[in-house]
């Protein structure tokens, strides 16, 4: 839905001198500036600047080996956030910008497995303001989110705490208004 959000915008933008429309498939990969396909799951796309380069906050989990009905090496337990951009959205423009967290976040071994990423920014404060699921809640029983702030949309992001949502359990629940107005 995102994806079809973005391609939308973009496409309705494609008569702009200089512009393209841009396609998204939801079952090729995507690649980076090297040709390499990307690590880069779970995440949000933000462009802070109008005519700016696109944002990819996104979960790495590794190179996966499948056998039978695991992952083995990577995927559940292993997990990195890269902040990725791109000028156009285009497949193959995308430049790996850096880990988004910087040491201060709890080591997954310790909070279990990371996923999907958000960042959004403080109206007030001017932060981004990042958050991603964690399987194994510091705070409360169950999963939370795990926030950080940074004056830059690239980061790092510094580590804030945890902070439980609405519902029991955590889950895939954006709560952007939440996040964004208690960081």
């Amino acid at each position: 839905m995102i994806a079809a959000a973005l391609l939308a915008s973009f496409a309705a933008d494609a008569a702009t001198e200089g512009q393209h429309a841009v396609t998204f498939s939801n079952v090729l990969p995507r690649y980076n500036i090297t040709g390499d396909i990307m690590d880069a799951h779970d995440g949000s796309y933000n462009q802070w600047v109008p005519g700016g380069p696109w944002y990819y906050y996104a979960m790495g989990y590794g190179t996966c080996k499948q056998g039978g009905d695991m992952c083995h090496g990577c995927g559940y337990g292993y997990s990195w956030i890269g902040v990725w951009t791109s000028p156009d959205l285009s497949n193959g423009s995308w430049t790996l910008v850096r880990e988004a967290r910087d040491n201060s976040w709890p080591a997954g071994s310790t909070v279990g497995a990371y996923f999907r990423v958000h960042v959004v920014q403080n109206p007030i404060t001017k932060l981004y303001v990042l958050w991603v699921n964690v399987d194994n809640c510091p705070v409360a029983a169950g999963a939370c989110y795990l926030v950080g702030t940074s004056p830059s949309p690239e980061g790092p992001f510094v580590y804030k705490g945890p902070s439980t949502g609405r519902y029991p359990g955590g889950g895939d629940f954006g709560e952007m208004a939440e996040k964004r107005e208690r960081y």
